[in-house]
């Protein structure tokens, strides 16, 4: 993920396995936020290909960096992706939400 230009409020850390249907609904969910100072990370643990066709077609839609990071399918590493996904945030402060969580409209405010 490139580092911005300025730096964003907030980083919201998406956890996934699969699901890219939900995940749709959670960037949805991201692009009507009230509070926009904010960059997704979609910290992936090993999910198949259909979450990063859903990670670009939201990249090219969407007014707020998403960043996906990926790594094999060893298990459950979810823990070590999210460790992943606070390295890689370019804010002070990171919210985490699993990938089957749709936030509300004032969620991040």
């Amino acid at each position: 993920m490139p580092e911005p230009t300025t730096p964003p409020a907030l980083t919201l850390v998406v956890a996934v396995y699969n699901k890219a249907d939900l995940l749709r609904y959670v960037l949805a969910a991201c692009a009507r936020q009230s509070f926009t100072d904010f960059e997704v990370i979609v910290a992936d643990d090993g999910s198949g290909p259909a979450i990063a066709d859903v990670v670009r077609d939201a990249r090219t839609a969407s007014s707020f960096p998403i960043g996906h990071l990926w790594h094999e399918d060893r298990g459950w590493r979810k823990n070590t992706m999210l460790n992943n996904a606070i390295r890689a945030s370019h804010a002070d402060y990171i919210v985490f939400i699993d990938g089957d969580c749709i936030p509300s409209r004032h969620f991040l405010r």
